[in-house]
């Protein structure tokens, strides 16, 4: 979650490095630069099985400068509870964190413009 909103030279920065380290570049960095524009888009990121058996689903919590703050996440087994991006969980789920974001300062006016940044920035995260 906290990747999805770094800005995109510090993402291209830490793939780089892990390349270098890992030759990770290619088939896996596309695949993890998808899943960050993914969670952007979508305000969501959903984590199943390991390191602990279940799912999470989390979203992000901004401040009045539109820095992500805290990440609320909701766990369970899977089966256990809703888990799909479009159910009552992942919608109840967004809308806390929005609620409390708000109580953070964060105001329509950044969300649009932060929507803005991210439309223009999914293309410019591949090398």
């Amino acid at each position: 979650m906290f990747a999805a909103f770094l800005d995109h030279e510090t993402v291209n920065a830490a793939l780089q490095l892990q390349d270098a380290e890992n030759n990770l570049m290619g088939d896996v960095a596309g695949e993890f630069l998808s899943t960050l524009a993914e969670v952007r888009a979508t305000g969501l990121a959903m984590v199943a099985g390991s390191p602990v058996p279940g799912v999470r689903r989390s979203a992000p919590m901004f401040d009045h400068s539109m820095e992500l703050v805290c990440v609320l996440t909701v766990t369970g087994q899977e089966g256990g509870y809703d888990h799909d991006a479009h159910g009552a969980t992942a919608h109840a789920l967004l809308e806390t964190a929005h609620v409390l974001s708000t109580r953070l300062g964060m105001t329509a006016r950044l969300i649009e413009a932060e929507l803005v940044w991210t439309q223009s920035q999914v293309g410019t995260l591949q090398k």
